[in-house]
């Protein structure tokens, strides 16, 4: 189960545990999950966002043929504020399942188990699978969209962004499984001990802090 998958994971991620000592606490803070998934898909999906909406008023400025390619370019640009809104979703959720600050009688799951646990329980994660097949799918559809005439200049600009945003999704989709583990692995550096001296981490509500 998810508890076995965290024990055999942790000894692996001593890699990233030791390349967290070397970037500083932004992107590895010791007391909550590593915001890279969360930077990465921001930049990814907001240069996405810029560069449809680009495509979207070429397009637009073009023949009145143009409804293929702008409902293209138009879902697409709905797709990078989903992966943007998951980002945001995911970490908060992670960051709540590790967190060393647990509630009175909650329990602290160590990162995997978390990672775990969300992979195969939660309906936020399970809904946006469907957003990800999409997105992929819909980035090898654009040659049965995208039909203006290329000879104008402002069909060739939007090519072009359609183009671009294509690379972006493959970055995203391909990239972003990789990110997203070395995130869940900074955090398993915080599993059972902190990196700070390597020391026990207790939470608030048994130490009496507040």
């Amino acid at each position: 189960g998810c508890d076995a998958m965290g024990e055999c994971m942790h000894g692996a991620c001593k890699g990233c545990c030791k390349a967290c000592d070397s970037v500083g606490d932004f992107l590895c803070p010791v007391d909550k999950p590593s915001p890279i998934f969360t930077l990465f898909s921001a930049a990814v999906n907001i240069a996405l966002i810029v560069v449809t909406g680009m495509g979207i008023a070429k397009t637009l400025s073009g023949d009145k043929d143009t409804d293929q390619t702008l409902m293209w370019l138009a879902a697409t640009l709905v797709v990078g504020v989903l992966n943007i809104l998951f980002a945001v979703y995911i970490y908060r959720k992670f960051a709540k399942a590790t967190s060393w600050n647990q509630k009175e009688g909650e329990e602290r799951q160590s990162a995997w188990k978390a990672a775990c646990n969300l992979c195969a329980y939660d309906v936020g994660v399970f809904l946006y699978f469907f957003v990800l097949v999409f997105q992929l799918v819909w980035s090898f559809m654009d040659g049965k969209f995208v039909t203006c005439d290329s000879t104008k200049d402002w069909c060739a600009e939007a090519e072009d962004d359609v183009s671009l945003a294509r690379l972006l999704i493959w970055v995203y989709v391909f990239l972003g499984g990789c990110v997203m583990m070395f995130s869940v692995c900074t955090s398993a550096c915080n599993s059972k001990t902190s990196r700070r001296g390597y020391t026990e981490v207790q939470p608030a509500y048994k130490t009496g802090e507040q």
